[in-house]
């Protein structure tokens, strides 16, 4: 028999909240998860393996709206898997937009970073031959 998680367990293993599993459950990103006698959830490996995946597609930026209707199609069956295909497909090519802005956005912050680091190594250099040309004038004077 699989292993199965309290809602606690789940969100350790996830590292979601109990609150986050719930919602799931509730918006229908998640099957209804399976109860003890008493009502309390009990989590299988499938559903914290559903529950990872959906955590790496809400860290790409893909919208619930999308992840829902990914889910639906997976609990359609092999004749969608075109479709989810097509789906994620679709988020990698916005995924693969949204990095190229990015990394357009790093090579602008180092080109700023790099310039104020060199205009201050020049104000220490200034302020070092300030300091060394007023004990110049001292030890002259």
């Amino acid at each position: 028999m699989d292993r199965t998680y309290t809602i606690k367990e789940a969100a350790a293993e996830t590292v979601v909240t109990a609150h986050t599993l719930r919602y799931y459950e509730r918006i229908g990103l998640l099957e209804p998860i399976g109860r003890e006698q008493n009502s309390r959830r009990r989590y299988t490996d499938a559903n914290i393996n559903s529950v990872r995946f959906l955590t790496m597609l809400r860290a790409t930026g893909m919208p619930i709206r999308d992840m829902l209707v990914f889910m639906q199609l997976a609990r359609a069956g092999d004749e969608t898997v075109s479709d989810r295909a097509e789906l994620l497909e679709r988020h990698q090519h916005e995924l693969r937009s949204r990095l190229e802005e990015l990394a357009g956005h790093m090579e602008v912050l180092e080109h700023k970073i790099a310039f104020y680091r060199a205009r201050e190594r020049e104000l220490a250099a200034e302020a070092a031959a300030e300091k060394n040309e007023a004990a110049a004038l001292v030890t002259a004077g």
